[in-house]
């Protein structure tokens, strides 16, 4: 019975559950932690400069909801981390960061700057922006 006082560590993508302290938080924002196996795919997808894009959430955003998750209103109310930086990363991959008022553009601007979200991704072949 002792081991019902021991933690568990919960993945955030796959629901994997591991003894305490093993798995690894990958934004160091939040308490969003990953196993071995998720935090190779996610970290992957980091290095090939995907992540966020390839999210089903980044591809369902729009600009009501990206600035909702942005800001933690309405529908952002309850965005976890992932979902903030994925709504950021669409903001500035659309221009849309420098279009709404100041407070979205500084704050873009500040995010890039801590390499929390990238530059504006651009298709080289096309000369535009690349959204998912």
């Amino acid at each position: 019975m002792e081991h019902l006082n021991e933690g568990f560590d919960i993945c955030y993508k796959c629901g994997k559950s591991q003894e305490y302290g093993t798995m690894t938080d990958i934004t160091h924002i939040g308490f969003d932690i990953y196993c071995d196996k998720c935090h190779d795919k996610i970290m992957g997808a980091v290095k090939e400069g995907n992540w966020p894009r390839t999210t089903t959430f980044y591809k369902n955003l729009d600009t009501y909801l990206a600035t909702a998750v942005a800001e933690g209103f309405c529908e952002g109310e309850n965005a976890t981390e992932d979902e903030k930086i994925c709504a950021w990363q669409w903001l500035i991959d659309t221009g849309r960061a420098w279009e709404l008022q100041g407070f979205f553009g500084r704050t873009a601007s500040d995010l890039i700057s801590a390499g929390v979200c990238d530059k504006p991704f651009k298709d080289k072949k096309e000369g535009g922006d690349k959204i998912g």
